[in-house]
């Protein structure tokens, strides 16, 4: 089970970016999907590849475009809420910077409220269907 970690919404122009916050980012994106999932909200998502535990291998501009496109694509089945512009990154081209980072993680959070609103919402019948064999109608 992917468990929900407090995302930084205020990162700065002199933050660095970090493994930690790489898997934090990646593994929140799959805990709002899965969320979604069990709402019965089913729908695929491109894989972000895999935690990260050191830095013997680095993430890619395809790492961040499958988050940017899951971040939109789950936006649009949801919410379709404006969370800016998405961007698409290239080899060799710019990183991501602060804002844009602040733009996902405060996506993701908003996400995870909407869909806690929507489970507190979610009417549940008191009783089991079909629990009573003896009863008949």
């Amino acid at each position: 089970m992917i468990e929900w970690i407090e995302p930084k919404t205020d990162w700065a122009a002199t933050d660095k970016f970090n493994i930690v916050d790489y898997n934090r980012i990646r593994n929140n994106i799959s805990f709002v999907h899965n969320a979604l999932s069990e709402i019965n909200m089913h729908f695929n998502i491109q894989s972000m590849g895999e935690d990260m535990t050191d830095y013997s291998s680095y993430w890619t501009a395809e790492v961040f475009n499958a988050i940017e496109a899951n971040v939109a694509y789950i936006n649009s089945r949801m919410e379709n809420k404006d969370f800016g512009v998405t961007k698409t990154f290239f080899p060799n081209g710019a990183f991501i910077t602060y804002d844009e980072l602040n733009r996902i993680e405060s996506a993701t959070l908003d996400m995870k409220t909407a869909i806690d609103n929507i489970k507190k919402g979610i009417r549940h019948i008191p009783f089991r269907l079909g629990g009573y064999k003896a009863i008949r109608t």
